[in-house]
C-alpha cells in the first residue's frame, strides 16, 4: 500500500499504548519508506540502521544512492548538503519511530510528514526542508500534528500513531549546504490557526 507509513518497532519502548502496535509492525515497512523517499527520508533510513557517516562518506553514499535510484540532482549539493545533515544527525541521535506518515482533515488537505521520532525521551514530528528556513513551514508541520486522520491499512497501527502524533513536538529540519537549522515549534497551535 502505497499510503502506508513505515514504522521502526525496535525505537519506542515506554510511550503508553504504543508498544503492541510497534511489535506488530512489519520490518518490510522500511524497505517501503526506502523505495518511495527521498534523498533526506534514505540518508535517515541508512543512518538509522547502520549509524551516521562522517561527512564526505554521507556525501558520496547520498550521490550513490541517488544515481542508484535515477534521480536527478547537483551531485554537490548532495554532497554537502548529505554531510551537515549526518554532522546533525550524529549530534542530536532521532530514534526513528516511523517515516512517511501521511495525514488528512476534513477540511480537506492532506499531506505527509517525514519522520516521527524520539529526540532526548521525546517525541517529535520531523520534516525535512533541504534549503533555508521559511516561515510557511512552520503551518505546514503544525498542520501535520493537528491533522485529524493518520492513514494505514492496520486500524491499530493508524491508532498508534496517531496518539505519538498528537504528542508530539513539531520540528523543521532545515538542511543547507553548510549547516543544519533544527527549530522546533513551540506555539503550533498559534501556526494550526493560521493556516
Amino acid at each position: 500500500v502505497q499510503n502506508e507509513p513505515a514504522v521502526v518497532s525496535q525505537n519506542i519502548r515506554e510511550w503508553d499504548g504504543i508498544q503492541k502496535w510497534l511489535a506488530a509492525s512489519p520490518a518490510s515497512e522500511m524497505e517501503r519508506a526506502r523505495n518511495r523517499g527521498n534523498i533526506g527520508d534514505m540518508l535517515a533510513i541508512r543512518f538509522a540502521e547502520e549509524g551516521w557517516l562522517d561527512i564526505r562518506d554521507a556525501g558520496e553514499w547520498a550521490v550513490q544512492t541517488g544515481i542508484d535510484s535515477l534521480m536527478t540532482f547537483d551531485q554537490d549539493d548532495v554532497r554537502r548538503k548529505a554531510g551537515v545533515f549526518s554532522f546533525w544527525w550524529a549530534r542530536i541521535q532521532p530514534k526513528p519511530v516511523a517515516w512517511q506518515v501521511r495525514v488528512s482533515d476534513q477540511a480537506g488537505w492532506a499531506g505527509t510528514l517525514d519522520m516521527l521520532a524520539e529526540i532526548n525521551n521525546e517525541p517529535y514530528l520531523l520534516d525535512w526542508k533541504f534549503g533555508n528556513y521559511n516561515v510557511v513551514y512552520k503551518k505546514q508541520i503544525s498542520a501535520y500534528r493537528f491533522a485529524r486522520r493518520v492513514h494505514h491499512e492496520d486500524e491499530d497501527t493508524a491508532k498508534g500513531l496517531a496518539h505519538v502524533k498528537s504528542m508530539a513536538i513539531p520540528a523543521l529540519v532545515c538542511i543547507g549546504e553548510s549547516r543544519v537549522q533544527f527549530r522546533p515549534i513551540s506555539d503550533p497551535l498559534y501556526w494550526f490557526d493560521g493556516f
